[in-house]
């Protein structure tokens, strides 16, 4: 009986957060790399993001700068104020507050140097920051995906096998990474849910809560006692945890797993262990 007044209380807190979660404005930092594929179906995506009241910054990095021109961006976005990688001095500034990293155009240069850790420019450096606090990370392929139609109309699908096989490896690892990889056509829709992830895994638990009676509840809890869910990427988030957290005491991962510094703080919060085999 106290553990179905307590999880009464529970909901009750949850929904609470829930809906503050939900009113409160999302902030993103959107970064542009120097590519065109993509590009207008990407930035009607951050409209539309912004019509539904996100707070974005905008960073245009140097390629960018030069292919897509900042008063164009401007523009077309109807802002007044980019950031841009040539004038920028402190990065901590842009992302901090930030929900989110979103790339609405990802080229090859930017998505091999991010799957391969080399932060010798400003947004690869971002996105690694961001991979090892836990943020999510949404960012559209078409720009660095060498089957793009796009590209194959451009002509520019003629690379060897060998070198196309490359490019969809570094493309596996930033997806290990967490990085959530889409179409630019499903970029608006994808972020949203992302932002959401946490209130659908919350209303999901609790709905399983109150399936049953208390011997089911007790059964449950002697089950996660045994059973763990099983992580297999290379580096485990906040966000990760937050997803494995309905109904699992504890994370299974492989020797070497990265755990973020966020992600040992959240797990501690909310009772699961990280187990190492």
């Amino acid at each position: 009986m106290i553990n179905l007044y307590l999880d009464a209380f529970i909901d009750v807190i949850v929904n609470e957060v829930v809906k503050r979660i939900l009113n409160r404005p999302k902030k993103a930092l959107v970064a542009f790399t120097g590519g065109s594929i993509g590009f207008t179906e990407g930035i009607k995506a951050i409209k539309d993001l912004m019509n539904d009241g996100w707070e974005i910054k905008v960073l245009l990095s140097k390629s960018a700068e030069y292919v897509l021109k900042p008063d164009n961006v401007k523009n077309l976005l109807g802002i007044d104020k980019i950031y841009l990688e040539s004038e920028v001095t402190n990065t901590s500034n842009l992302y901090q507050d930030m929900d989110m990293i979103i790339l609405p155009v990802l080229t090859i240069n930017t998505a091999s140097k991010i799957a391969l850790c080399i932060n010798d420019s400003m947004i690869p450096s971002i996105v690694s920051n961001a991979i090892m606090e836990g943020k999510p990370i949404v960012a559209a392929r078409n720009a660095c995906d060498l089957d793009d139609p796009t590209r194959k109309t451009l002509g520019m699908d003629k690379a060897p096998e060998a070198y196309k096989q490359k490019i969809r490896d570094h493309m596996e690892l930033l997806k290990d990474y967490g990085i959530n990889l889409v179409d630019v056509s499903q970029l608006y829709s994808v972020c949203v849910n992302t932002n959401n992830i946490f209130v659908m895994n919350k209303k999901s638990d609790t709905e399983n809560k109150k399936v049953g009676n208390i011997q089911n509840i007790q059964n449950i809890q002697n089950r996660q006692e045994n059973i763990g869910a099983n992580f297999t990427k290379k580096v485990l988030s906040r966000q990760d945890i937050i997803r494995l957290a309905n109904g699992n005491g504890k994370i299974h991962v492989k020797t070497g797993t990265i755990v973020t510094d966020l992600a040992k703080d959240t797990a501690r919060s909310l009772g699961i262990e990280i187990i190492y085999q």
